[in-house]
């Protein structure tokens, strides 16, 4: 993951087999000093870590749980080179784009 802090690029490699992002800045914080940042951060890590395999529709689920005043939600499907967007959290209206087709 790519993010801007100190007023620098700053590349963020993933230690899980997911990588979850919010709406702050992760550079410079371990784990769980990222679930105490964030409690939508700590309850996606909680819900993806738990889960032996997960779908989509699954991340699209938590990530409703969560939303609260969010416009915007992705789930990125690096394995199946897919980009599923929801908008004005309409979750049962997602857009799903393959955009290396």
């Amino acid at each position: 993951m790519l993010e801007v802090a100190d007023s620098r690029m700053r590349s963020l490699s993933n230690e899980q087999r997911d990588q979850i992002a919010t709406n702050f800045l992760l550079h410079g914080l371990d784990e769980a000093g990222r679930k105490d940042q964030c409690t939508r951060y700590a309850t996606l890590s909680d819900g993806v870590g738990s889960a032996q395999t997960i779908e989509w529709t699954d991340d699209m689920r938590l990530l409703r749980a969560v939303s609260g005043s969010t416009h915007r939600s992705t789930v990125h499907d690096l394995e199946g080179r897919e980009v599923i967007v929801v908008t004005d959290r309409r979750y049962e209206q997602p857009l799903r784009i393959r955009p290396f087709d």
